[in-house]
């Protein structure tokens, strides 16, 4: 049954809303949270995702809970363990549901234990945070051992994705995908809009500091490592960057912040901006989308015409339909 298959993803994609909120709520406040979550709503990236019956919702709401916990636990705002352990058990979710949870994951574990040997060294200021960033690696290297063989298995014997080599696709098209796709398109007006909220979100994320900008410097890694992962793979797809996207509608939101704190209306303009965005991704990307009615090229349809028309036997040639998913150039 189509909607018993699809209820996992929109459960997830509804924990993601809920996840971003929390997560952007470590790192602004309330007011942005709720900015942030209601974007998440209805931006066409998410919503795509949680109606697919697939893993990418999961990994979604994975990367923001496992991140908001972290950041919530690490920052101090909350003291108890348990919200450590709350990040690891959605660590594990993320690193199960695809490959790619572990590679944001292991960006994430990465940029942690920076910030722990940076802590070290500041000696008696630093030793609390050091303390929570240790029981936070602690976990995480838990949740690293449980995945350690289904990882390993995948880099020296499923050779599904890599046995074609690198991609003739450049890096930096493969980079730019999701930038556009988790904005507002590859078409050039939304692509150069795209570009600029991307690096705005970027620069006012550092230049808040804390928290923002630690999550900043872990979607700058998790990006540029998914993008050169997935330069080894012959099936190019932005999903691939799904565990960045409530890393990106926090870029979003931050830039939409910053135009905000240079408007006089300040208190308005904010959420004037966001409803403009929603509109945007409503009116250009989903309606379209739910007018669909298949998301790719039918196989069922397919294998009739081949049974009817060729002989058993007959080798033939098939193009992949992930070229139709999520590649430059395709516009569902």
């Amino acid at each position: 049954d189509p909607f018993w298959m699809r209820l996992p993803a929109v459960v997830f994609g509804l924990a993601a809303v809920v996840g971003v909120f929390r997560l952007v709520e470590q790192l602004a406040d309330r007011h942005q949270a709720l900015v942030a979550a209601f974007l998440f709503s209805v931006m066409f990236f998410p919503v795509y995702y949680a109606r697919e019956a697939y893993c990418y919702s999961t990994v979604i709401a994975a990367a923001a809970w496992s991140t908001a916990c972290a950041l919530r636990y690490a920052s101090g705002q909350a003291s108890s363990w348990k919200t450590a352990v709350a990040s690891a058990a959605w660590a594990w979710v993320l690193v199960y549901s695809h490959l790619n949870g572990s590679l944001y994951f292991g960006s994430l574990g990465l940029v942690t234990g920076v910030l722990w040997l940076r802590a070290l060294r500041e000696g008696a200021p630093g030793r609390a945070l050091a303390r929570r960033l240790a029981l936070l690696l602690v976990l995480w290297t838990g949740v690293l051992l449980t995945v350690m063989p289904y990882l390993l298995r995948f880099v020296f014997e499923n050779k599904a994705h890599t046995s074609g080599g690198y991609s003739e696709t450049p890096v930096w098209m493969i980079l730019q995908d999701p930038v556009a796709k988790m904005f507002f398109g590859e078409r050039v007006p939304g692509l150069v809009l795209s570009w600029c909220l991307f690096l705005l979100g970027l620069f006012a994320s550092y230049r808040r500091g804390g928290p923002a900008r630690v999550l900043a410097v872990v979607g700058v890694v998790a990006w540029l490592v998914i993008g050169l992962v997935t330069s080894r793979s012959q099936y190019l797809s932005t999903r691939y960057f799904a565990p960045l996207a409530p890393v990106f509608c926090w870029l979003l939101v931050a830039a939409l912040a910053w135009w905000s704190a240079r408007i006089k209306l300040r208190p308005k303009a904010l959420p004037a901006l966001a409803g403009l965005v929603a509109l945007l991704h409503v009116g250009l990307f989903l309606v379209p989308m739910y007018g669909l009615r298949d998301k790719d090229l039918g196989f069922a349809r397919i294998a009739d015409w081949l049974n009817q028309n060729l002989e058993p036997g007959t080798p033939y040639i098939m193009e992949s339909a992930y070229a139709l998913r999520w590649v430059s150039n395709y516009h569902p």
